[in-house]
């Protein structure tokens, strides 16, 4: 929403400010430890910085993975806890909001504006709705007398439909 209205943040801006930030919660820390057993020194932050080659092999093949990853062992944990009877929804919740930060960010790799593919996936799916809607009251009058197996043969018509729109 804000994309033409607000400029894209550098990287560095970005580390610095998390540097300060995370620099500044420590100062204040150990100044106030300082002053609990009266002693008189000041505490300072400082922001630094590193200079890397653009050229650097490294960043052809990155061995830091940007996002979450999991272990095999987390990854069934996960698995077990989706399915489990007693969800723990705050982790689910946390898992998922994980998962939509690594789309975002391939998103991005990709040279994709995440927003606008939601954006249009939304209308997509609204699209496909709307047939299946449509489907369902002119053959069969109400949602209650169509089994899920029904309507999924009219999303997958609907699918089908749009494949064929953008290939011709």
């Amino acid at each position: 929403l804000t994309r033409d209205v607000v400029p894209p943040i550098p990287l560095g801006i970005c580390v610095a400010g998390t540097q300060g930030t995370i620099g500044y919660m420590i100062q204040q820390t150990f100044q106030n430890a300082l002053r609990d057993e009266n002693i008189d020194k000041e505490v300072v932050t400082m922001v630094t910085q590193v200079i890397v080659n653009k050229d650097d092999p490294s960043f052809q093949n990155p061995i830091k993975f940007v996002g979450k990853r999991y272990s095999f062992e987390e990854a069934e944990e996960l698995a077990v806890e989706l399915t489990s009877e007693n969800k723990d929804q705050t982790r689910i919740q946390d898992e998922v909001g994980d998962l939509l930060f690594v789309v975002v960010n391939l998103a991005r790799k990709a040279g994709v504006d995440p927003e606008t593919a939601l954006q249009n996936c939304n209308l997509k799916f609204e699209n496909r709705f709307n047939y299946v809607e449509e489907q369902v009251v002119s053959k069969h009058k109400n949602f209650t007398d169509v089994s899920l197996d029904v309507m999924e043969g009219y999303w997958q018509d609907a699918k089908a439909y749009d494949r064929k729109q953008t290939s011709d």
